[in-house]
């Protein structure tokens, strides 16, 4: 600047201005900001999700208009700090979508993708795969969500068709099975929905051939999930538990209704003996106050029956076990792993 030059203000207040300091990675995408509550806020690309996270400076910029060098004129002002992203995976709280249990009339009302997606704050294909995971449904241009129920009978139906018709259940042609399914009058993209939600692809041919399989695994795990959640209030004996589960769980994949573990995420123990539904949707995503909320709940964990509410954070296994190792402790007992708080 040379030393005739005069720096002149806006008779109105300077705008305000926030520098987001963001990662070589993603400055070439396209960015969105989202609301998380009146007062925090998320940065989006299409495919992830990052933490705002305020770093105080000791300095503050102005930004000039490109006059004349003897006059340069403030357009606004920024906050003397910056925002940092880091990476994290978002709480996507589906409740807004509206439930559908086959009963409604075929117009029934659903959410708009783009009202839907603006309220998330997480990336499209984050919010794209919540939706699938939690069965909720694109219908007459608008999403809702699939009531448990509804979504079993049409499992049993889907399965009960495919054996009776002498079908492998590890080798079928999708639009084959939704065939066999037109004189039972159920939705048929429901039926193609949940055919595709719990299938593993075995063959890349063309769509229309393509070959799938039924995904027993995760058929059980979604029956056992659905049965759990109607003991979220108190626990039920394992036994019990395992008959109710095994009960609505098609014949085929019964055999999986045994073993706890594939419910990881969704239950908790307060002795061997019980199991009670216990879902991460309330727990922080910040990985200190999660396991602080953990121990809340239960002083003492198995290793396993931790480890999947901490697995759903972002960095996998690795962070995981540091969290535990910074927060809690270890505790083994023979050949058992226990986590516990320190000090005890």
């Amino acid at each position: 600047m040379s030393a005739a030059a005069e720096v002149m203000f806006h008779r109105s207040s300077p705008e305000q201005y926030i520098l987001v300091q963001v990662t070589p990675e993603i400055l070439d995408q396209e960015l969105f900001i989202k609301p998380v509550s009146s007062n925090s806020t998320v940065l989006c690309t299409n495919s992830s999700t990052y933490q705002l996270k305020d770093v105080q400076q000791s300095n503050s910029l102005l930004f000039l208009s490109s006059s004349a060098p003897e006059k340069l004129q403030v357009q606004g002002e920024a906050a003397s700090w910056l925002e940092a992203v880091l990476k994290l995976k978002p709480k996507i709280d589906l409740s807004c979508v509206p439930i559908f249990d086959g009963g409604q009339a075929i117009g029934v009302q659903g959410i708009t993708q783009d009202v839907l997606f603006s309220r998330l704050p997480a990336s499209n294909a984050e919010i794209h795969g919540a939706l699938h995971k939690n069965l909720c449904i694109n219908l007459h241009d608008g999403y809702v969500r699939l009531e448990p129920d509804y979504v079993l009978k049409l499992l049993k139906l889907l399965v009960d068709t495919i054996v009776a018709e002498g079908l492998d259940l590890n080798a079928l042609e999708s639009n084959h099975v939704l065939k066999l399914t037109y004189e039972d009058n159920e939705n048929q993209d429901v039926l193609a929905f949940l055919l595709d939600r719990f299938s593993v692809h075995t063959t890349k041919s063309e769509a229309a051939h393509a070959r799938t399989g039924i995904d027993g695994l995760e058929v059980a795990r979604y029956t056992g999930t659905a049965t759990l959640s109607l003991h979220a209030n108190s626990p039920i004996g394992t036994t019990r538990f395992a008959a109710l589960w095994a009960q609505a769980t098609p014949l085929p994949f019964q055999q999986y209704c045994k073993d706890f573990q594939i419910l990881g995420g969704h239950y908790i123990q307060p002795v061997s003996t019980q199991i009670q539904y216990f879902a991460s949707d309330e727990l922080s995503v910040d990985g200190k106050q999660r396991i602080v909320q953990l121990l809340d709940v239960k002083e003492r964990w198995l290793e396993s029956e931790m480890l999947p509410f901490l697995l759903e954070l972002e960095g996998g296994q690795k962070v995981a076990q540091s969290l535990i190792m910074k927060h809690a402790r270890k505790v083994k007992v023979g050949k058992t792993t226990f986590i516990e708080r320190r000090g005890k």
